[in-house]
């Protein structure tokens, strides 16, 4: 078994349609995402909103967050991760999409027959394909493990 590990954005007013998250593996690990979650702060207004998986070709710009050890290792984290996107990357291949409330939340967990893989260097993204029809602040979360190295 890897190291997992955690990263979040704790908070994000949205508008448009951007990505939510996004991390980067290092260039020597594999990654295995686990889990992505995206719950809603402010609306008390019923909406339906997709939630994308996708893999990017390019890294957008956009807040730097540091993942953190579930283990409680004390590892770090060897890639990026990123929120809040200003400039969205290269969309690759969409792995997972669906529609979800706001007032629900959306979580995405992996099963054994839908685990994702994230190649050394490869990009993962957590997304929102179209814009809210209104301002809305959303928390979001994914948490993946590092899984070993190429041989």
């Amino acid at each position: 078994m890897g190291v997992r590990f955690s990263v979040m954005d704790p908070g994000t007013a949205y508008t448009a349609a951007r990505s939510v998250l996004e991390v980067t593996a290092d260039t020597t690990h594999i990654l295995r995402l686990l889990r992505a979650h995206i719950s809603n702060e402010s609306s008390t207004t019923s909406e339906q909103l997709e939630a994308r998986i996708l893999r990017k070709t390019a890294a957008g710009t956009g807040t730097s967050r540091t993942p953190l050890d579930l283990s409680g290792a004390g590892s770090t984290f060897g890639g990026t991760a990123r929120s809040n996107m200003t400039a969205e990357g290269t969309p690759g291949d969409i792995l997972w999409r669906e529609a979800w409330n706001v007032l629900n939340g959306w979580s995405w967990s992996a099963v054994d027959d839908d685990e994702i893989i994230v190649p050394p260097g490869g990009i993962i993204a957590l997304d929102l394909p179209n814009a809210p029809g209104a301002s809305i602040t959303l928390n979001a979360l994914m948490e993946f493990e590092v899984i070993g190295a190429l041989t």
